[in-house]
């Protein structure tokens, strides 16, 4: 008896657009309108790298901690709200909502 499955959710049970660059673009517009110069970044760079550059240039600007935590939040919350508009074009994967019920049974 099966007790339980895991799937990984984006391509195996939904498919889901997925717009890196403009993710990308997100990102940066936010840090601009908090002082962070758009040119301090590359849209050719992956994502994990930009944000590893920013904890970077928080460093060496002598941010105070308050200015670092509401840049973090800033930036979490636009990555948030940037998925889940995207979420709205979302649809199973054919096949997915049968196998579905056949497990649920």
């Amino acid at each position: 008896m099966i007790k339980a499955v895991l799937f990984e959710l984006c391509g195996t049970l939904v498919k889901a657009p997925r717009d890196i660059k403009g993710l990308k673009e997100e990102i940066v517009s936010i840090l601009a309108r908090l002082g962070v110069p758009p040119s301090f970044f590359s849209r050719e760079e992956e994502v994990p790298y930009m944000l590893e550059k920013l904890e970077t240039y928080i460093r060496a600007s002598g941010m105070g901690e308050g200015d670092e935590e509401r840049i973090w939040n800033e930036v979490q919350k636009g990555i948030e709200d940037f998925e889940d508009s995207l979420v709205k074009d979302a649809s199973p994967v054919p096949g997915a909502l049968e196998v579905l019920a056949m497990l649920k049974e």
